[in-house]
């Protein structure tokens, strides 16, 4: 379930120029022994991952991503809390701004937020309350060509349904936010159905 939620919401930008053209070629999967192996996409696949995108595309639209803060230094998560909270390097706690997860959303997430490949560009949006600062928290990877890559996956928590709209008064993306979560509605409602 994992890969088929990043797939909803989760897309990497680059500091590269695009094109914007929708583009797959291959999906990867689990064999009997539990190794990844790649394959190609089936029609049915790649008709699903265009359904996604203009989706995607048209929440954009209305409500477009956060701007990426590229001057805002780097810094790691360390570890992540049941309740979700993530606790950085730097001694910081800090909380999802304007969504709250489902234990198991958290988990996944998590994978992705204490990736040791990964660095995390933090934007607090309020003051520490209680010690634990609302704040954008992306995903931040270095290419090959010296370039980054980078994510927004709390997107991606919403889109699956592992995360739900919490508005605050401090989230920038509250109607950005409600506007996934109606687009992917019927991903959300498979994945509650689907939840441990």
């Amino acid at each position: 379930m994992l890969g088929a939620a990043l797939a909803i919401g989760c897309d990497r930008e680059s500091d590269a120029p695009r094109d914007g053209a929708l583009s797959a070629s291959a999906a990867a999967e689990s064999d009997s022994s539990g190794r990844v192996v790649m394959r190609g996409l089936t029609p049915e696949e790649l008709a699903r991952h265009a359904d996604i995108r203009e989706r995607s595309e048209a929440v954009d639209r209305r409500f477009p991503r956060g701007a990426f803060p590229q001057h805002v230094p780097r810094t790691k998560g360390v570890r992540m809390l049941p309740t979700g909270e993530i606790v950085l390097n730097d001694g910081r706690t800090i909380r999802f701004d304007g969504v709250s997860c489902s234990e198991q959303g958290y988990e996944y997430l998590s994978r992705l937020f204490l990736d040791p490949s990964s660095s995390l560009v933090v934007v607090t949006t309020s003051s520490p309350v209680e010690g634990i600062t609302p704040a954008e928290v992306w995903i931040v990877e270095d290419r090959e060509d010296g370039g980054i890559s980078y994510s927004f996956p709390v997107d991606a928590g919403i889109s699956s349904g592992w995360c739900d709209p919490k508005p605050s008064s401090t989230s920038p993306h509250n109607d950005r936010f409600a506007a996934l979560a109606a687009a992917f509605d019927a991903e959300r409602k498979a994945y509650a159905r689907s939840a441990p």
